[in-house]
Parts: structure tokens; sequence; C-alpha cells
């Protein structure tokens, strides 16, 4: 699973360049596909169709195999309508996880063109209760059909597929080298679950990055990776395992995307649990509860968005005018104008950081209770906050927009 941001140290170290649609020549000289070596872990060789035989790597999970505090066997309980107010796609609800493939690939580079290659492809799935990973090997690109009908054999079976970025990545790039082999992907047109996209949703507020390393450590409470090979050397360590045909190197990679696959499965349930039940078993912390409350709200769940922000509230160790302010935005949109407007206020009166309760105070009292002079000092005030921070674009359009209202109060009080 490369991540989004090692794009450009990729394409510095030539290995892919997505500004071109290109990617590094793979050169296959030395040694023969017959004699290749593949990294020593647990395994075999499965040949489809007459197709040359590809190596597969196997490891299997127990029922009660628990990965960073989640046993994973528990995602069983749940289906896709979890993910309801993170996700917009309402195929998503209908996602039966005994049923998906969690799908991470290791490529030859980022272009996602016709020159770039899977040569890794890790697949999680349940098989009763256990969970099963598959991780089928491209020792030399002439052997990627073969792996492409192995690999449409186990996902064949399956309706779904739960990525990390795949939607982005993975996917169309295992879609383009189908297409190139003429082979029907199966499944063709799955529901996919890119748990990338309500992680963000989540953890980015609380944890600024939101690669899978980062959420491993912060949502599952998984120690960092001891050893772990960093994703933007995996394509050059693929390169040096054609040419000289040393498959030790890779052993790493394998163990990687691995550990990525158990991941994102975990990651899944995680947030699944959050989602489906946020009051019996809430996010731990006050800025994910706060987002979760957020994600309620956009879908309309305005009982649970609120409870969610109110227990947001009381485990916030730090001061919680970003929480408050989430509040009143929800009463707003529940059209609550009183209450919306008490939290403003408490907000203004204690000196509020933020433009936000001064701007909506200034449009309450002018459009609601017409009160035009209220809606002037509150204005000013609220430019004086613009002023006194450090400038963003957004801060440039509220001030042009806090100057109109201030010149159109003024107007409306016949001052000139």
């Amino acid at each position: 699973m490369l991540d989004v941001e090692l794009r450009e140290r990729l394409a510095r170290l030539g290995y892919g360049r997505a500004t071109t649609g290109t990617s590094r020549v793979i050169e296959t000289s030395s040694p023969d596909q017959a004699s290749r070596a593949v990294p020593r872990v647990p395994g075999q060789h499965r040949a489809v169709a007459g197709e040359p035989a590809c190596f597969v790597a196997e490891s299997r999970y127990a029922v009660d195999h628990d990965h960073g505090e989640v046993v994973l066997s528990d995602l069983l309980t749940h289906t896709g309508a979890a993910f309801r107010p993170l996700v917009p796609d309402p195929r998503v609800l209908e996602l039966d996880f005994s049923r998906a493939a969690f799908v991470d690939c290791e490529t030859t580079g980022l272009a996602g063109g016709t020159g770039t290659y899977a040569f890794l492809i890790g697949v999680g799935y349940f098989v009763g209760g256990s969970f099963h990973v598959d991780q089928f090997f491209m020792r030399d690109p002439g052997e990627e059909r073969g792996v492409l009908l192995a690999l449409r054999e186990t996902l064949g079976e399956r309706n779904a597929v739960v990525t990390f970025n795949g939607k982005s990545f993975d996917w169309p790039l295992l879609e383009t080298r189908h297409i190139y082999h003429r082979i029907r992907l199966a499944p063709d047109d799955p529901i996919h679950l890119d748990m990338l996209h309500p992680s963000r949703r989540l953890f980015k507020r609380r944890l600024g990055s939101c690669a899978l390393s980062s959420l491993e450590v912060g949502v599952l409470s998984l120690p960092a990776r001891n050893g772990d090979v960093p994703g933007w050397q995996i394509p050059g360590l693929y390169f040096d395992y054609l040419r000289r045909g040393d498959a030790g190197p890779l052993t790493p990679v394998f163990e990687h995307n691995r550990l990525d696959i158990l991941t994102l499965a975990a990651l899944t349930l995680k947030v699944a649990r959050h989602a489906t039940d946020p009051v019996a078993a809430p996010p731990e912390h006050a800025l994910d509860l706060m987002c979760l409350g957020r994600a309620f709200g956009d879908v309309g769940d305005f009982e649970i968005a609120l409870r969610c922000l109110e227990r947001a509230r009381a485990i916030m160790s730090e001061p919680d005018e970003e929480i408050r302010a989430c509040v009143a935005a929800l009463y707003k949109r529940m059209r609550n104008y009183a209450t919306a407007a008490d939290v403003w206020h408490a907000l203004v009166a204690e000196g509020a950081l933020s433009i936000e309760p001064y701007v909506e105070l200034a449009k309450h009292a002018e459009h609601r209770l017409r009160d035009y002079a209220r809606a002037a000092v509150l204005a000013e005030q609220a430019l004086a906050v613009c002023s006194s921070r450090a400038t963003t674009a957004r801060d440039g359009r509220v001030r042009a927009e806090l100057i109109h209202r201030l010149a159109r109060l003024r107007r409306r009080q016949g001052i000139a």
C-alpha cells in the first residue's frame, strides 16, 4: 500500500512519474523466470488455465485472532450500513463483510499506466470465522497473466472490496492490468469501501496524517512497526530482485503487505463499531467524537450527533471552543436558533478566538432579531478578531464579507 505522499519521492528516484504517464522500464535479463527464487514465507504455487504456476504466500488466522485490540472475526457482526454517516455511496450500505475481499497492492511505481505492475497483490478474506491472507507474487512480468487468473479465482467468490486509497490507485491499476491481458476482472463492479475517506473524516483532525501507519498507532494502539520497509523503497527492492534473483530482501515487503491487510481489516472494524453505536462504543478521543458527531449531523441524525458532541465535551481535557461551535452549528441546522445563539453568546463572552461565533451572531441579530445596531457591533468585533490573527485565504473572504455586511448595516441605520 503506497501512500499518496510518496508519489514525489518515488518520482525523484525514477520508479514512476505520474506527470508523464510512464513508468520505469523493467529489466529482466537475469536470472530466468523458472529459476527465480521466492521469499521464504509459507505458501504454494498455483496454476490456472494452463498458465505457468505463480507463487501465493498464505497466512491463516484463527477465529479469536486479535490485531490492535480488536478480534478480526467481530467484523462479521457488522455490515456496510455502519458506514452510513461516513460514506456517501449507498451501495456500501449493502456490504456483507463475509463476502468482502481486503485488497492491497505493492507496485513498481505510481504512474498507474500500462507500464506499472502490481507485483504483489495481498487479499484478505473470511472463511467461516477465520481470516485468510493470500499474497499473489509476480516473479517476472511474463508471469502476470497467471497471477491475475489466480487472483480472479479468489476474488470471483466475493462481491465487495475494502481498500485503503484503493479507489484512486489499487483498483484502477488492477482494472488496467486485466484489460491489458483481456481478462474480465472479478468482481467486475464490486461494492467498494475505501477506508481512507472515513478514516480522514474521523481521525484527521486529531492525527493530522491519515497514512495507514499513523492510523495503526493512533487508532488501533499498535506499536510502530520495528524494521518495517518504507513504502517508497518497495519498487526499488523489486527491481533489484528482477536483476539479481535474490528474494531475501523481499521478505520484509511480504510482511509489510500482510500487516497492511490485517490493519485494514482491524481499522474497518474499529470504525464500524464507533459508527454503529457511538454511545455504547464511542471513540476514546474527544476530537474523534466531535468529528463523528459532525458526520451524523451531516446525514440528519441530530440526536446521535448531539450525544457525540456532548460526550466529547465531557471528556475534552483542553478548551472546548471548537466542540461548542459544532454544537451551535448543529442547533442552527435543526432550526433551533435561540439555543444556537445562546452557545455563540457564551463563546463571545469568553473571548472566542474563532470568527464564527461573532459572524453567526451578527447574522442572527440582523436577519432574525432585526437589531441592526447589535449586528453592526458584532460585525466590528468579528473584523477585530480577523485582524488579530494570521491571515488565511478564507479569512480574507470572511473579512470582505464582513466589510460588506457592516456597510449594509450602517445604511440600514442611516449611518453614512
